[in-house]
């Protein structure tokens, strides 16, 4: 198991402007739990926002391949798909699911490392990065409905800060770490999609 290095960048760069000393990797692959000690290094040493900092560093390039191929999508659930079918090339720190419920599409992501490495910055920085990747993709604010985590809440005064951003109230110790979409969104065209 393992994590490309261009997406473990986002995480290295965040430690480097916080002037925290890691080790950088030489290698093309980092080791999932070397990744997620980075993580957990950013949030002791950096503030438990790490990984929402983290996530917001995520370019196209973070996502390797997959990236680019994204671009070409018309609409966000054929984006969604392609992510689904490719993310494993940037790494094996979890993987997508959507679950439509009527008017309301819900995003999972489940890792199967939190249980015996408990990383609250991962699904934090995975979920930041996927909501600025839309956005950017979407060019617009797109409406989340709710937004959950598996772990505890931060301290209050980072949750009202997190929440105010968000203009939700972020749920913790949720089962599984989820965006809520309206499902319409998905059928929506992606203003920046090129084919090419």
């Amino acid at each position: 198991a393992r994590v490309a290095r261009p997406y473990a960048q986002a995480a290295l760069d965040e430690l480097a402007a916080c002037g925290v000393a890691a080790p950088v990797p030489e290698a093309d692959t980092l080791p999932v739990a070397d990744y997620l000690a980075l993580l957990n290094l950013g949030r002791a040493q950096a503030g438990e926002d790490f990984g929402w900092r983290v996530g917001a560093r995520m370019r196209t390039a973070s996502c390797v391949a997959y990236g680019h191929a994204v671009l070409s999508c018309p609409r966000f659930d054929e984006a969604i798909a392609l992510t689904q079918r490719f993310e494993g090339l940037a790494h094996d720190l979890g993987r997508s699911e959507l679950l439509i419920d009527g008017a309301q599409a819900h995003y999972r992501w489940h890792s199967p490392w939190l249980a015996a490495h408990p990383c609250p910055a991962l699904p934090e920085s995975v979920m930041s990065g996927i909501l600025a990747f839309a956005t950017w993709l979407a060019q617009r604010p797109l409406p989340v409905l709710a937004l959950a985590f598996p772990h505890a809440a931060p301290r209050p005064d980072l949750r009202d800060a997190i929440d105010q951003r968000l203009g939700l109230r972020v749920v913790y110790d949720a089962p599984v770490t989820s965006a809520t979409v309206p499902a319409a969104l998905l059928h929506e065209p992606i203003p920046t999609a090129d084919p090419a």
